[in-house]
């Protein structure tokens, strides 16, 4: 997923997923991460995110089952894990 915010300045991004649309069941426990770094990002009750965007920026997020996250991040120098392996 990727949120954007086209604003000026610093901005909270509000997404709230529609898991129909996105075709995961209802019984499915969603989570979600950030691509770039791989921290983790916080699915609330009723499959809200809450993000914040820098200035005219976005944020790539993964979102799914925990068994689907797994896999590396776009950008390993940003990784908590970076330089472990």
């Amino acid at each position: 997923m990727v949120a954007t915010n086209y604003e000026k300045k610093e901005m909270p991004v509000i997404v709230k997923l529609d898991r129909r649309k996105l075709g995961f069941k209802p019984e499915v426990k969603l989570e979600a991460v950030d691509a770039i770094t791989g921290q983790p990002v916080a699915v609330e009750v009723g499959d809200v995110l809450r993000l914040v965007a820098g200035p005219e920026l976005y944020r790539y997020v993964k979102v799914g089952p925990r068994s689907e996250l797994d896999g590396p991040n776009l950008d390993s120098k940003h990784s908590a894990l970076a330089g472990s392996g």
